[in-house]
């Protein structure tokens, strides 16, 4: 009888005062219902999320919080999945520290499924998150998950939102990074959930029927690489995305007010739209090679 009122009592307090909030938010959300060929036409822009091809934000919490859902505004051509992971971070310079995202610092995945009319989409991902730094991460090709899409840019930031991301070639870096090349900003990263109240007064019947029914812990997807899915040509690619290379260094540096080959290939890879490389490099005649080490 007493652990029954207990529960009751604690049961109470906990639906009359935590309600799953806005956690994180990176960007507010910008117009919804556009396609992938309103990104190829040039009406917004995409950062791909697909296999191989990853992007997030790092967040900071305050304050203990149990995280309910992930998600954002995202679009594809074709239904798909693709996954979010919430990786805990060391301080708001650091990366995963797994390409394939199978280290302890994956504290959590979810899997997602592509609109094909953009909106905002969420996965149930519960995880109690303590103070300190985090990355919110979406890709493809993980977890069981090989859809192919885009997290639109039209969502302008709340702030000044760190995003990450992760190819083949260059590994882990800031897309802050390429700038110079294509500015990857304005996306909708979320993350929904509730402050956990410190264990005092009223909140401590919460902590107490949190301990009295406390559940195993989820087990974290075990990682597996999914099938690389083709890309098919489609039609009537417009509005290309024209990145200019005027210097024949080869670095990453968004301070040098130069756009390099390599931060121009890296930047393609990234953005979900058709792109054209072209070059202006007045200090060299034909025939010289840029050559990428």
């Amino acid at each position: 009888m007493r652990l029954l009122f207990c529960l009751l009592l604690s049961a109470a307090f906990i639906n009359t005062t935590a309600h799953a909030a806005t956690i994180f938010e990176s960007g507010t959300l910008g117009q919804t219902g556009l396609t992938v060929q309103d990104i190829f036409d040039g009406v917004t822009g995409g950062t791909n999320v697909q296999p191989s091809i990853f992007t997030g934000v790092r967040f900071e919490l305050t304050e203990p919080v149990r995280t309910t859902e992930v998600g954002g505004h995202f679009v594809a051509s074709s239904p798909g999945t693709f996954f979010g992971a919430i990786v805990a971070l060391d301080d708001e310079d650091d990366f995963p520290d797994s390409e394939d995202l199978s280290t302890p610092d994956v504290l959590g995945v979810t899997e997602l499924a592509f609109p094909v009319e953009s909106e905002q989409v969420f996965g149930d991902l519960s995880l109690l998150l303590q103070p300190g730094w985090y990355a919110l991460a979406f890709g493809s090709g993980l977890f069981g998950t090989s859809g192919q899409g885009a997290a639109l840019r039209n969502n302008p930031d709340i702030g000044s939102p760190t995003y990450i991301g992760l190819q083949s070639r260059p590994g882990r870096f800031n897309l802050s990074d390429l700038s110079d090349a294509i500015l990857f900003e304005d996306h909708h990263f979320v993350v929904k959930g509730i402050v956990v109240p410190e264990p005092g007064g009223a909140g401590l019947f919460a902590s107490l029927a949190c301990w009295l029914l406390k559940r195993p812990r989820p087990q974290r997807s075990t990682p597996q690489h999914g099938r690389r899915l083709r890309l098919e040509a489609c039609e009537e690619r417009r509005a290309l995305a024209t990145l200019t290379v005027d210097s024949t260094l080869d670095v990453v540096d968004p301070n040098d007010g130069v756009t390099t080959l390599r931060e121009a290939v890296e930047a393609a890879e990234g953005n979900f739209e058709p792109d054209e490389i072209l070059f202006d490099l007045d200090e060299v005649v034909d025939g010289t090679t840029i050559q990428l080490t």
